[in-house]
């Protein structure tokens, strides 16, 4: 062989050398390794992963958070606007009861001595303490209470001329009555005396304790005011029969 062939030859050789590791090192895919087949190279691979980052996980701590905005108060409807206060109305007094049959009495008590008695059909304690007087003229019980009864009696005294009606001293010599007085002032405290019908100085200051806690002129006369308290005070009449 010449020299001049031996250059051809070995210069096509190396030539093809030189393709085949140049398709092999560019050209070629790198092999696929199957599932669970080691690496051929594992600090290679174990490089890759510590070089390759690692991905981020999305967590709702690293979300920017928005500051809450404070919850509006509920929207309050607007008041009607208050009423101004009305004049303060003064309560009316209830109208008296007023009775033709009392103004009668008034009057005809009126004609017998009682002549500062109203005469407007309302029956007040004045009033009532005259008809204890009438009562005790004729024989009635002592109760204070306007009636047919007590007007027929005022009738009959101002036909016979009468021109006054009984005053304490004939109440207080009426032994009944006396005993009356007597057992209710020692029912209520006042006395401790006997009960025998006789107005001595224990009854009469007996009376006029009863008189002071009532208000009235402390006299210790059985009058017909005093009487008539006691009337109240008892819740029966005096001089009631049975």
């Amino acid at each position: 062989m010449t020299p001049f062939r031996l250059r051809l030859l070995v210069t096509a050789f190396l030539a093809i050398a030189t393709a085949i590791s140049v398709n092999a090192l560019y050209f070629q895919a790198p092999p696929r390794f199957a599932s669970g087949t080691a690496h051929p190279n594992p600090k290679k691979k174990q490089a890759e992963a510590q070089a390759k980052p690692a991905p981020r996980m999305l967590t709702t701590a690293a979300l920017p958070v928005k500051p809450a905005q404070p919850t509006p108060p509920p929207a309050t409807p607007a008041s009607a606007p208050a009423a101004p206060l009305a004049a303060a109305t003064p309560v009316a007094k209830p109208e008296p009861q007023r009775s033709q049959l009392v103004q009668t009495i008034q009057k005809k008590l009126a004609r017998l001595g009682y002549k500062s008695l109203p005469q407007d059909g309302v029956i007040n304690r004045e009033t009532r303490a005259a008809i204890v007087a009438a009562e005790f003229e004729q024989g009635l019980p002592l109760s204070g209470e306007p009636g047919d009864a007590v007007l027929a009696s005022l009738f009959f005294l101002e036909a016979s001329g009468r021109s006054g009606l009984a005053s304490a001293d004939r109440f207080e010599r009426d032994a009944r009555l006396v005993r009356e007085v007597q057992d209710l002032l020692a029912k209520l405290g006042y006395t401790s005396g006997p009960i025998d019908g006789r107005l001595d100085a224990g009854t009469r200051l007996a009376i006029k304790k009863f008189e002071a806690d009532r208000r009235l002129p402390p006299d210790g006369r059985l009058t017909e005011r005093t009487l008539l308290e006691m009337v109240i005070e008892r819740g029966k009449p005096f001089l009631a029969k049975g």
